[in-house]
């Protein structure tokens, strides 16, 4: 095997050997050698079917998030499986202008309402957090209600169908935009005029009787209430003796009553202002209302329904048996007290 080649010199004499096929030879075993260790480094960072091994999942330190307005959260990603070949995500957000988010999942809160903040894989598998963004200013101000041009009582009370003037007030002395609500389909209010309700079903005690909440609010959200409480006492005073609404009631003829209707006011049973109702009488041949009196004939004995009018409703207050020179109605009515003699 030729190692080298030897030149000639003038005088014909042998010269030196030359190495540049020895060098050439070299210089290609170890670019080669360099070539497999190249391969064999990036043969490390893929598998076994000599691929690159891409992200499988892809999950978040959250998935809702509650912020006010200026704060700030670092999100984390995970991304599995941990030797995949690139783990960095791509962070975003749905809006902008209500949520940031930098490259490293830092969120910053920027104005009321959501967004998701998303994150990405090289390979595009997705994971989000729902951000929501709450107002962090406290309004400075206080509501309150006022009523007759003091402060209003804890509970209102009065009776069906009558009403009461409510006036919100701010303690910053500023035009605010206030809503109304009643939490009683029965109590209504408008614009701070509250309307008491009859209710639906007697409670004991009471022949009517009805409760709401009553609630105004700014436009920032604050609040005041008060109760309202109407009610119609369940017995009612005919003449001097006191007698359940819806019972019977005897008279004798000839005889003159004063009907008087009660509310409860929070202490006591209260008689109903007499401009608040009226009397009405289903036969005015046998019992004649005038005002909030009724007074028996000496023409006849017999019965008749005795019916209130108070605030555009109308019911049934008691039916009154009227007797003449001591004798009862042929008709059999039942009795639930004596005969009156006023």
């Amino acid at each position: 095997m030729r190692r080298g080649i030897r030149d000639r010199k003038a005088d014909g004499r042998p010269g030196p050997i030359k190495f540049n096929s020895m060098k050439k030879l070299v210089f290609c075993c170890l670019s080669g050698a360099l070539l497999l260790a190249a391969s064999s480094l990036a043969t490390s960072c893929k598998g076994k079917d000599n691929t690159a091994v891409l992200p499988r999942s892809l999950s978040l330190s959250k998935t809702e998030l509650s912020l006010l307005v200026g704060d700030t959260y670092s999100l984390e990603a995970t991304v599995l499986p941990q030797e995949a070949s690139d783990t960095k995500v791509v962070w975003s957000s749905t809006n902008s202008r209500r949520i940031s988010v930098n490259g490293n999942g830092f969120v910053q809160a920027l104005a009321v309402g959501s967004a998701y903040v998303v994150a990405e894989t090289v390979n595009g598998i997705k994971a989000s957090c729902l951000v929501r963004v709450s107002a962090s200013d406290v309004p400075a101000y206080s509501v309150s209600l006022r009523m007759d041009g003091a402060a209003a009582p804890a509970t209102l009370y009065s009776w069906p169908g009558s009403t009461a003037q409510l006036e919100a007030r701010s303690s910053d002395d500023k035009e605010h935009t206030y809503f109304w609500s009643s939490s009683s389909a029965y109590t209504t209010v408008d614009d701070g005029l509250v309307t008491f309700g009859w209710g639906e079903d007697p409670v004991d005690g009471y022949a009517w009787y009805s409760e709401a909440v009553v609630r105004v609010a700014s436009e920032d959200g604050c609040a005041s209430s008060v109760n309202a409480v109407s009610s119609i006492g369940k017995s009612f005073r005919f003449g001097a003796a006191s007698e359940l609404i819806g019972s019977n009631v005897a008279m004798l003829a000839g005889k003159s009553a004063e009907i008087v209707l009660t509310w409860f006011d929070g202490n006591a049973f209260t008689p109903i202002p007499d401009e608040a109702y009226t009397l009405k009488s289903q036969d005015p041949s046998i019992l004649a209302v005038e005002g909030h009196t009724v007074s028996s004939t000496n023409q006849l004995a017999g019965s008749t329904i005795l019916s209130v009018l108070l605030n555009g409703r109308e019911f049934l207050l008691c039916n009154v048996i009227v007797e003449k020179d001591g004798s009862r109605p042929s008709s059999g009515e039942a009795y639930t007290s004596e005969p009156v003699s006023w």
